[in-house]
């Protein structure tokens, strides 16, 4: 075989082992690939799924970074929060997420005060009274929570959010799970930090991979 095709031959099987070693993080080291994709939102974009639990502390620790980073995302990445529902407590959390939505409150805004509420003053927010007078300072009447709470709507939403973080395969929060494909924890990524950065780089990659072909 001549010299110049033999080199020709070797550079092309070192191609796909040169762009492995380039890249930053690596999968089944810094995030896992899921065994069945989950449906995301809108397959024309790259969706980001946040999991969470209001009295989870690393997700309140999360809070500070997310937020902002979610708010410069493309317009080509859909970002979105899904409550986990691992327990009781979990459960009825995920229900005020949903009446939160349904009654078209500031989401992020009444979020952060959740989150504070719980985590550092001490209140739970885990009964229906408890949540109602939380929900007053965001002139929202009893009557008005009590609809929302108990609605239709949000019982769906419920269950639509268990299905999703039973088929992403998530036994922790806070995770992220990224087009549907790629599951980030912070203790694979190496901080709440990092997460951030290795959802970048999958964003990346997803985006390239929705790429018309030719």
């Amino acid at each position: 075989m001549p010299k110049l095709l033999m080199r020709f031959l070797t550079v092309l099987l070192l191609i796909p082992l040169l762009a492995q070693a380039g890249e930053k993080f690596e999968e089944g080291k810094h995030y896992i690939r899921l065994s069945q994709p989950i449906p995301t939102s809108d397959p024309a974009k790259v969706e980001v799924m946040e999991a969470f639990w209001y009295g989870c502390p690393h997700c309140y620790q999360l809070e500070p970074y997310i937020e902002p980073w979610a708010r410069t995302l493309a317009d080509d990445v859909n970002f979105r929060k899904v409550p986990a529902l691992f327990g009781k407590e979990w459960k009825v959390h995920g229900q005020l997420y949903y009446t939160v939505q349904t009654l078209g409150l500031d989401a992020n805004k009444v979020d952060a005060a959740i989150f504070h509420s719980i985590h550092q003053e001490n209140r739970r927010l885990n009964q229906p009274d408890s949540m109602a007078k939380f929900l007053k300072l965001y002139d929202v009447s009893e009557e008005q929570f009590t609809k929302a709470y108990n609605s239709f709507g949000v019982r769906n939403q419920l269950r639509q959010a268990d299905s999703l973080i039973r088929g992403a395969q998530l036994t922790g929060v806070p995770a992220l799970v990224v087009n549907g494909k790629y599951r980030i924890s912070a203790r694979e990524a190496g901080g709440a930090k990092a997460m951030l950065e290795v959802a970048d780089f999958l964003i990346k990659k997803e985006r390239e991979a929705l790429k018309p072909k030719g």
